[in-house]
Formats: C-alpha cells, sequence, structure tokens
C-alpha cells in the first residue's frame, strides 16, 4: 500500500490545499476593514473592563 493510498491525499492535494488556505494581502486589508468596529468595540471593553486573569498573571 503506497503512502498516498495510507493518508488518503497527496503532496500535491496538500499542496493545493495549502495555496487556498492563504490569504492574499489584499484579502488581509479587506477583512481588516470588514472588522474594524468588532476590532475597536473589543479594545473598548478591554479598556474598561480589564482581561480576563489581570489580577492572576505574575507578570
Amino acid at each position: 500500500m503506497s503512502s498516498e493510498d495510507r493518508h488518503g491525499s497527496s503532496a500535491s492535494e496538500a499542496c493545493a490545499y495549502r495555496k487556498r488556505a492563504r490569504m492574499t494581502e489584499a484579502e488581509k486589508q479587506r477583512w481588516t476593514e470588514e472588522n474594524r468596529e468588532a476590532f475597536k468595540a473589543y479594545d473598548e471593553l478591554v479598556d474598561k473592563y480589564g482581561l480576563f486573569g489581570d489580577g492572576k498573571r505574575l507578570f
């Protein structure tokens, strides 16, 4: 039994998957812009309430 048969995918399929999984720089910029409001809201919550465990960490 070949390695390809045992694992169910070939190296070329794995490479194709990785290529699809990577975001282009333009996609990253678009995603960041689309989520800018959520980032701001999260930052405001952290400023107001702090992070979970802030009183517990030792550093």
